[in-house]
C-alpha cells in the first residue's frame, strides 16, 4: 500500500478473526496490502473496528477514519451476555 504520511486512505479491509485464551486474533486483508497485511490483537471483539484502524493508521502513517472495515465472525461466533463466544 502506498500512502503518503498524514494522508487519508480510503479502502475495503476484510479482519478474519481467530480466538484465543487472551482474546481475539485480527488478521487484516485488504485493498493495496501487500503479504497478507497484518495481525493485531484485542481482548474485546467489541473493540476490533477501533484496533484494525488503529493499527492501519500506525503501520501506514495514514488516516484510515473513512475506510470500510468488515469483520468476519466465524459461524459459530455469537454475542453473549459480557461479551463474544
Amino acid at each position: 500500500m502506498s500512502a503518503s504520511p498524514g494522508s487519508s486512505t480510503t479502502g475495503r479491509f476484510v479482519v478474519s478473526v481467530a480466538r484465543w485464551s487472551g482474546g481475539w486474533d485480527l488478521h487484516i486483508d485488504g485493498d493495496g496490502l501487500n503479504s497478507g497485511g497484518g495481525v493485531t490483537q484485542v481482548t474485546n471483539l467489541d473493540d476490533a473496528d477501533a484496533q484494525v484502524r488503529s493499527y492501519l493508521r500506525s503501520v501506514f502513517e495514514a488516516d484510515f477514519s473513512d475506510a470500510v472495515i468488515d469483520i468476519a465472525l466465524p459461524d459459530a461466533t455469537r454475542r453473549v451476555v459480557g461479551g463474544w463466544v
